[in-house]
């Protein structure tokens, strides 16, 4: 299987919209200041939706339903290039090469802005196979389209696609193009081009961007051509950027009497627009208005634009290079804005044959946002030429405000991309001067007569932008030197040309600075030119030789510049640069399965156990992850010596066999040719599961490398894995001892439910495979006769379907689903009650579980079909609707991978809970996700939700314990309108632990509160990362006051979404002496904070909660909840200053430092049923302030109050029945019962909370 690196992003070059992102490189910290990150929800292009959850990571998988009634399972891949989970039914594409694996990659999706609530489509570039296209093409290019799958359609695509009926050959993700923001004509000399009447006149200048405001004075008439290639239906810019590059470039200053005129006022202008008014686009787009452009005849392209680090072998710099050296336009490239951190250019600027440009300030200071180089791999001299690009004014087009407006006409930014167009604009210049010229020449005299402004070589490339010297000296160079890689050790040889334009002979004398990648001088001989001046004829050209010696110092990246002066004081600089690379050896990897076959589809990469070569001269030996290209169970790599863990994976699936492998070899040394064989044959089988007769209901395998941070080299996780769902999977991995540095972690996690289902024939138990939650719509016991298909009378009978091996199929699985389910449909016409179906095929496994039946279907493998067929008669199918129980299993090996691997659960061996999922409104769905993290040994954990009736009870088993795991457990609940709502806890279960309490989730009244975390919370201990804490709320930080923001049941469980609470259904108001507070204005707070005295003072607040309707999602809702539906608290309670830390477990939301108020919480324990209805005559009320508060006590007094309609209230008896506990009587009517309490403590903080219809009487 061909494997690629990460996912790619064009943008807008633009620094404006970027100033609060952390630097290049750098790792976003655990979630310590607020709630937890917001899940992503993503459809991927098979239809299948991930939620991906950064920190913790988490993705949880809800596959989309398959046309053959499978239900995929997915391969999963953690690296630092990205989280993947490839569908199963996608490998065979994948492997081919015919589907993109970028297509999969979660974490490269969502920073791409992919998911669902930012875009409706799946945007991808396709390769027609010569076949009539049976789909709708948005985009045009030359030999490929542009397609948008909405993703509703997503299941229908993907199955034509896998059908072959689409007539398309590959299909590859459209990465997203964005436009790059962050005095600059006098900065770089155009006067002086200007007072040669130099204007750009006659030359075309294409601007591949947001469209231009045509309208503006400074572009009136000026755009001779316009295409739209956004999707936007026409060439408005409706952004800015695209007008602003315009102006810079062409723009004439007309509306500011000629101050704001632009570098070649005379040129005219193509505009492609790809970017649509948001600065969105895509990759098929820009390709698209690119090749437009040049067939407009365009002299220069300007793209400011930017689509990821890449070393120039992706698609949009392979288009630039392709189309410079087919049609000799220059294409002036932003560098990026990925700076300061090096090796940072950003595609296309990462094209060789681009002009790429960097930023500099008003004063030639480098911008710290411009990206810096070298080119990755090859250490090509990058950028070539830098320019103004900080608090550029430029054309402000109608409508927009991009930047700083200044007035009407003009606007402010700053960006590579406003660096790019002055270069762009100079480039016309020349070709206006030397019609005769090409844009390999144009970008040059450039780059050669630039001035140096004092920055290294892969920072500012030949120096500064000088028009001036570029319109007038005789003498130029190339744009630069570069050797790229040089690998072995014999001397390399570089021609430099250098031009005399000149009537007469000249001189010029040569001098070559050159430093170590580390910044130390290098070695004599490491690279040297060979003279020190060199003759020029007039009209003529001349060559000077630069030699690399690899044997010559140690290896790495050196570079400089050769500069060259003539006597009439001109000075031309080319800047130049080598990667002596470090010897490569040959790895080579074999990948067999079971049957020592070469692999059909397999996934390996190698990991350096080092973290990655030292030499500081050698910036490119900190890769630390290869992947192997493997065809055929086959391929190879060159790596430098060092110590390498081979982890990958293969599958084998057939009606015999489903079959995962996860497969590894650790710590292999490589210092001259090597080979690796990762044997299927040598594999041992693994599972974790329960004793007895069990559903499996979701189960995740990974295999990991885990390698502890060394100096200043972060720690890594590398994993493969399988998230197999409900699918029975075979796994198997390669035993592995203890690593000698870090760790081969395996991890077997499952959640199994207890069998929904008995099938009995005579005295004997079959083991049927089935969809729980479509059989368990068919609860009950049911005796029925079975007869064979095509059996005159099925009414009321189960039909034994006996399906024939298919043929003439590459894929005889999915042939055998889909006649099962043929069978099911023609048996439930003819009446039958239900389908039992086994393939013909000796060794033949169950198929399934399938979904999508028309009447329940079951399904045996071969041995026990015969059986059944040979047995006749009649057969006992018992379905239970709710589980007796469910084991949530996890099995770790810290280190290593044991040769046996086979584990069985006993109830004692795990912590026995009993679990009741409570709901009072009719036709919810509930699904539950418990993750576990083994301390140390993950990055990113895999489930697929497990559907569960709601309202139900049962006994959950949880572990074994281990208190090196903590575990996320997540349940949520779906309303038919859409609503949902999903709450969590952390757990940690201790070796040894038997039993807890019994737990309740959703039960009456939900409510919002300050969360206490439960005693095993691992926030609480020492240890704890900071992305287990919660955040501290009913909470005071210096002077703000955050009002409690948890939304949590009767039990405590806190939503994840903690955000939507506030946004969806509560108000808040807090007053001083009857006086309103007015909350503090913060567009980037996630809750409302309140301004508070420094000294201490009495406060009221006032909050109610008011759950939404429909068409509302992850917050609250009617749909969800019958009870609590509206709550009304008011607080009063006493408040000051205070600097102390907050509890262990707890994190404030903007600092260091916080407090817990004095409010009085209140949490009203009523004994309900599953469906929200008291159970007896009392329940108790507890009302305290947090554990953690300051200026609290006792609370003294509490009245509890009820009523029936809202109105007429009846004090109920309250009984002190421990700290902080009272016991309530409860009324004797029937029907919906409000709650009004009141509550005091020695202190004089007070509570009054009525809670509308809290909960139901028999």
């Amino acid at each position: 299987m061909r494997r690629h690196g990460c996912a790619l992003g064009v943008a807008l070059l633009t620094a404006a919209l970027i100033q609060g992102s952390a630097p290049p490189g750098a790792a976003a910290g655990p979630n310590a200041s607020g709630p937890p990150a917001e899940a992503h929800r993503i459809t991927l292009i098979t239809g299948d939706v991930a939620s991906y959850q950064q920190d913790p990571g988490t993705v949880r998988i809800d596959p989309a339903p398959r046309e053959d009634g499978s239900q995929p399972s997915f391969a999963t891949t953690t690296t630092a290039h990205g989280v993947f989970a490839y569908p199963s039914d996608a490998l065979p594409l994948i492997g081919a090469g015919r589907l993109d694996p970028e297509l999969f990659n979660i974490t490269a999706l969502v920073a791409d802005g992919r998911q669902d609530d930012e875009t409706p489509t799946i945007p991808v570039i396709a390769k027609p196979d010569g076949r009539p296209m049976a789909l709708a093409v948005h985009t045009h290019l030359s030999d490929a389209v542009g397609v948008r799958v909405p993703k509703q359609d997503a299941p229908r695509f993907w199955a034509s696609l896998k059908a072959d009926e689409l007539g398309l050959s590959s299909v590859r993700l459209d990465r997203k193009v964005r436009p790059l923001l962050e005095r600059s004509t006098r900065q770089i000399g155009a006067p002086t081009a200007w007072d040669l009447g130099l204007d750009g006149s006659g030359v075309k200048v294409a601007v591949v961007d947001t469209g231009v405001d045509d309208t503006h004075p400074d572009l009136a008439g000026k755009v001779v051509a316009a295409a739209d290639f956004s999707g936007e239906g026409d060439a408005v810019d409706r952004h800015g950027h695209g007008t602003h590059v315009a102006s810079t470039i062409a723009g004439t200053g007309r509306a500011s009497d000629g101050r704001n005129r632009g570098v070649a006022p005379g040129a005219s202008l193509l505009s492609a627009k790809v970017f649509d008014g948001s600065g969105q686009g895509d990759e098929s787009g820009v390709m698209a208005g690119i090749e437009w452009a040049v067939a407009q005849g365009a002299d220069v392209v300007n793209l400011s634009m930017g689509s990821g680090v890449t070393d120039g072998s992706d698609p949009l710099s392979e288009l630039v290079d392709s189309l410079s050296a087919s049609t000799g336009t220059l294409f002036v490239v932003a560098a990026g804005n990925d700076g300061p951190g090096d090796r940072s250019i950003n595609s296309p600027g990462s094209a060789a044959s681009a002009l790429t440009v960097g930023a500099v300030d008003r004063d030639d200071s480098l911008a710290w946002f411009t990206s810096r180089g070298p080119r990755l791999r090859d250490a090509l001299v990058k950028p070539e030429i830098v320019a103004p690009g900080v608090g550029i004014v430029a054309a402000r087009a109608a409508g927009t405000a991009m930047g700083e407006p200044v007035d009407d006409y003009y606007t402010a930014a700053s960006g590579t991309s406003m660096a790019t167009p002055h270069v762009a604009g100079a480039a016309a210049l020349l070709a206006q001067q030397h019609p005769d010229w090409t844009g390999a020449t144009i970008k040059d005299v450039l780059a050669s007569t630039a001035k140096d402004v004092g920055h290294k070589w892969y920072e500012q490339g030949a120096g500064r932008l000088d028009v001036a010297r570029a319109v007038t000296q005789r003498t130029t160079g190339p744009a630069s030197a570069s050797f790229g890689k040089v690998e072995g050790v014999a001397p390399a040889k570089h021609a430099v040309t250098y031009t005399n334009t000149g009537d007469a002979p000249l001189t010029a004398g040569l001098a070559l600075g050159v430093a170590s990648w580390d910044g130390s001088a290098p070695d004599p001989g490491t690279m040297a030119l060979a003279g020190s001046s060199l003759a020029l004829p007039a009209r003529s050209t001349a060559d000077i030789t630069v030699t690399v010696d690899p044997d010559e110092g140690p290896f790495g990246v050196y570079g400089g510049t050769v500069v060259a002066t003539t006597p009439d004081g001109g000075t031309v600089r080319t800047p130049v640069s080598t990667y002596n690379a470090p010897p490569l050896f040959p790895v080579s990897v074999r990948v067999l399965d079971t049957s020592g076959t070469p692999a059909k589809q397999a996934v390996v990469q190698l990991v350096d156990d080092r973290l990655g070569t030292e030499n500081r001269n050698d910036p490119f030996l900190d890769q630390v992850e290869h992947w192997v290209d493997l065809v055929d169970g086959a391929g190879r790599v060159s790596l430098p010596a060092s110590t390498y863990s081979a982890l990958g994976w293969t599958s084998e699936k057939s009606l015999t066999a489903r079959r995962w492998l996860g497969l590894s070899a650790a710590e292999v040394p490589v210092s001259g040719a090597t080979t690796i064989t990762l044997d299927g044959r040598a594999t041992v089988p693994v599972s974790a599961r329960p004793a007895g007769r069990t559903d499996q209901r979701d189960r995740t395998v990974a295999l990991r490398r885990v390698l502890p941070a060394t100096g200043d080299r972060e720690g890594l996780v590398t994993e493969v894995g399988l998230s197999a769902g409900a699918t029975p999977w075979e796994v198997r991995l390669t035993p592995a001892a203890a690593a000698g540095t870090g760790a081969v972690s395996v991890q077997d996690h499952g959640i199994h439910g207890s069998a929904a289902v008995d099938l009995k024939s005579g005295a004997t138990t079959l083991d049927p495979v089935y969809d729980v939650p479509s059989i368990t719509t068919w609860p009950g016991e049911h005796r029925l006769a079975l007869v064979p298909q095509g059996a005159a009378d099925q009414r009321g009978r189960a039909v034994l379907v006996r399906l024939p091996a298919p043929t003439g199929t590459t894929d005889p699985v999915s042939a055998a689903n889909r006649a099962a389910l043929a069978a099911a449909q023609t048996a439930a016409q003819a009446g039958a009650a239900a389908v039992i179906a086994y393939v013909d095929v000796p060794g033949a496994l169950p198929l399934g579980p399938l979904t999508g039946a028309a009447l329940p279907l079951l399904s045996l493998g071969n041995a026990q079909g015969e059986a059944l067929r040979a047995a006749g008669g009649e057969v006992s199918i018992t379905v239970r609707p709710v589980p007796a129980a469910m084991f949530n299993i996890d099995a770790v090996d810290r280190d290593g991978v044991p040769k046996e691997h086979v584990r069985t659960y006993r109830p004692e061996d795990l912590v026995a809970q009993q679990a009741t999922y409570h709901a009072d409104q009719p036709g919810l769905t509930g699904q539950k996700t418990w993750y576990a993290f083994p301390e140390g040994l993950w990055k990113t954990q895999f489930a697929q939700a497990v559907r569960v009736p709601l309202p139900g009870t049962w006994t959950e088993y949880t572990g074994p314990g281990d208190e090196q795991v903590v575990w996320k457990r997540v349940v949520s609940a779906a309303a038919p309108g859409g609503a949902s709502l999903a709450m969590n806890q952390f757990n940690v279960y201790r070796p040894g632990e038997r039993t807890r309490p019994d737990e309740h989730w959703f039960r009456a009244p939900l409510r919002a509160t300050a969360t206490e975390l439960n005693a095993d919370h691992p926030g609480r201990y020492p240890s704890a990362a900071d992305r287990w804490k919660v955040l501290c709320s009913a909470c005071r930080e210096g002077d703000l006051f955050t009002p409690p923001l948890q939304w949590v049941d009767g039990a405590h469980f806190v939503s994840p979404h903690e955000n939507g609470k506030y946004s969806a259904i509560t108000t808040a108001r807090l007053f001083r002496d009857d006086r309103e507070i007015k909350p503090v204005d913060d567009p980037l707070a996630q809750f409302p904070r309140f301004p508070l005295a420094a000294e201490s003072a009495t406060y009221r607040l006032e909050v109610t909660d008011a759950m939404v309707g429909p068409g509302k999602s992850a917050a609250p809702s009617t749909l969800l909840f019958a009870h609590a539906q509206r709550t009304q608290t008011t607080w009063t309670f006493t408040s000051a200053r205070s600097t102390a830390a907050p509890p262990a477990g707890y994190s404030c939301q903007g600092g260091s430092s916080c407090s817990f108020q004095p409010l009085i919480l209140l949490d009203h324990r009523l004994p309900l049923t599953a469906d929200n209805v008291l159970v007896g005559r009392s329940f108790e009320v507890a009302a305290a302030s947090h554990t953690g508060a300051r200026g609290g006590g006792a609370v003294v007094w509490l009245h509890v109050y009820a009523s029936t309609d809202g109105t007429t209230w009846t004090e109920l008896a309250a009984q002190p029945s421990g700290t902080g506990v009272w016991t309530v009587t409860a009324p004797s009517v029937s029907g919906d019962v409000w709650l009004r309490t009141e509550a005091r403590d020695v202190r004089g903080n007070t509570v009054r909370q009525t809670v509308e219809r809290a909960y139901r009487s028999p």
